[in-house]
């Protein structure tokens, strides 16, 4: 989570606890019950006029109106269940999007220690060729987010996810230097068209 989403997170969280607290306390229980019989999914539409019905004075309908905008504001910055890529099937997952992209993407992944996605970065764009894409940026990127281990991917835009000899090269290249570094490759996925995707640690070119 970066500083200011950390930042916009505590100041709604300080205001809706200071709202909710200058409510008259002889109202709140009529609060508590009125919202206990409100489902959840309909709180973004109640309107000033169904507090009024609801027999909220003036004071506590703006307080309320104003307190569940602000907390239906936080579920926004609400992290995501955390991604895993403990195989093939979860890295493509994760990875899938680029079927999408109409120009070849190459892709870093940095994962923590548990296989869980940290960040994600795309570090190229164009023609995959084993002369651009430079171990040194991509694992730039994994110490940044002291990452444990990484996944990379691209695909392949005629939807074929065969790999080529320089998929390979690159492969072989960021497994060896990732040894060196520490910080282990756990695969190479290539996408292709209509969800299909090869992966390189099963080929046999990740030991």
């Amino acid at each position: 989570m970066n500083l200011k989403v950390a930042e916009s997170i505590a100041t709604y969280d300080k205001s809706l606890s200071e709202l909710l607290g200058e409510i008259a306390i002889e109202e709140r229980v009529a609060v508590q019950n009125f919202l206990e019989s409100v489902k959840s999914n309909q709180l973004a539409s109640l309107t000033i006029f169904d507090y009024f019905e609801a027999g909220f004075s003036k004071e506590a309908a703006l307080k309320v109106q104003t307190a569940i905008q602000f907390a239906l504001k936080l579920r926004q910055f609400e992290t995501p269940p955390s991604e895993k890529v403990r195989s093939p099937q979860e890295a493509y997952t994760v990875v899938s999007y680029l079927e999408h992209c109409p120009q070849e993407k190459f892709l870093v992944v940095a994962l923590d220690t548990k296989s869980q996605v940290i960040a994600k970065k795309e570090i190229f764009t164009g023609t995959l060729d084993a002369s651009i894409v430079h171990a040194r940026e991509v694992f730039q990127f994994a110490i940044r987010h002291a990452a444990s281990s990484i996944l990379v991917a691209h695909q392949h835009p005629s939807g074929d996810p065969k790999e080529s000899r320089e998929d390979v090269e690159v492969t072989k290249r960021l497994a060896e230097a990732g040894k060196i570094i520490g910080i282990y490759l756990c695969d190479h996925i290539i996408v292709g068209s209509s969800n299909r995707y090869t992966s390189l640690k099963e080929k046999g070119f990740i030991q």
